[in-house]
Formats: structure tokens, sequence, C-alpha cells
């Protein structure tokens, strides 16, 4: 695998089996390689493996994430189209803004941005738009929920707009509509 150091990487560029180090991409195509650190900054992400860096736009094609993979860096918008995270694989890393689009959340952050459909294992929703999808386990501490299916976990406030209750801890928030089949629910509805 070749690597290519402190580069900028520009628009329409395409490479292939490289592992980059500090390098700035702007709007280059990366197909089955390794980032190392820098800026990825409205470019095309295709599988490969993310050791550091930021991710400011662009699209996240597809790819697998095992423990290990993603190690650091910074979710600041764009596309994930598709692929599974696993827990340990996200483990310093922050998902601040973007679109789900498919795939499964298995551990980490969420701050903010759209989950338009999937499944969630485990870990914590501060705050966004859940349009649909499956919740395993975690804690919501807050946001907009409008279908999908709840299994187990801990809701803490947020709007449900509708969807089926299967089980957990409903501590608060506004329920809109939806059903609740069992669990345990405390405070304003």
């Amino acid at each position: 695998m070749k690597t290519i150091k402190d580069k900028i990487l520009n628009y329409g560029e395409e490479y292939t089996n490289v592992k980059f180090v500090r390098c700035y991409n702007d709007g280059a195509i990366l197909k089955n390689c390794i980032w190392q650190s820098g800026i990825l900054n409205d470019g095309k992400w295709n599988n490969g493996i993310w050791k550091n860096g930021i991710f400011n736009n662009g699209v996240w094609k597809s790819g697998t994430w095992l423990s290990g993979v993603w190690f650091d860096g910074v979710w600041q918008g764009g596309t994930f189209e598709d692929g599974v995270w696993k827990f340990g694989t996200w483990d310093t890393g922050i998902w601040q803004n973007g679109i789900w689009e498919n795939g499964t959340w298995k551990g980490g952050k969420w701050k903010g941005g759209t989950f338009e459909i999937g499944n969630w294992e485990n870990g914590t929703w501060e705050d966004g738009r859940w349009l649909n999808g499956w919740w395993f386990n975690g804690t919501w501490k807050t946001g907009t929920w409008k279908t999908g299916a709840w299994f187990n976990g801990i809701w803490k406030s947020g709007t449900w707009k509708g969807g089926v209750w299967f089980d957990g801890v409903w501590q608060g928030g506004t329920w809109l509509n939806g059903t609740f089949q069992k669990g345990k629910k405390y405070g304003n509805s």
C-alpha cells in the first residue's frame, strides 16, 4: 500500500489502496484507503480504515467497521449511506451532524443529525431527529422520534410522535401517538 503525506487531494481525483497521513481532501474519491490524520472536506469515502481526523462533509459510501477501526475524529456533516458500527469502533469520535440512511449503530455518542432508518444497539442519543428504525438499548436524552420500534433502554426527554414501545424506562417527555406495550413510565407524557 502506497503512503501519501501532507498533500491536498483535489476534487475529482481518485485514489485506491492508499494510506494518507496529514492530508486535506477537497473533493477526491477514496476507495479502500487508510486515513491516518487530516481533514476530509467534501469528498467520497468508499470503504477502508479511518484512524484519526475530521470528516467535514461529503459521502460515506460503505464499510463494516470492526473494533479498532474508527479510533478518533469528528463527523461534522454529510451523508452516511450504509455500514455497520460496532461498540469500540467509535472509540472517541462524536457524530455531530449528518444523515444516517441505513446501517447498525453499536455504540458511541449521537449529538445531532437525522437517523433515517437502521438499528440502534447501544449508546447515548443527545439530540436529533429519529425518522424510523429499531432501538434495542441505550439512553435517549432528547430529540424527536417520528416512528419505529423501541425494544429497551432509557428515554429521558423529547417528543414521541409514533411507533411501538415494547419495553424500557420512560422518564419524561411528550407522548403524541403510538403504542406503549410495557415498561416503566415516570414523569409527564
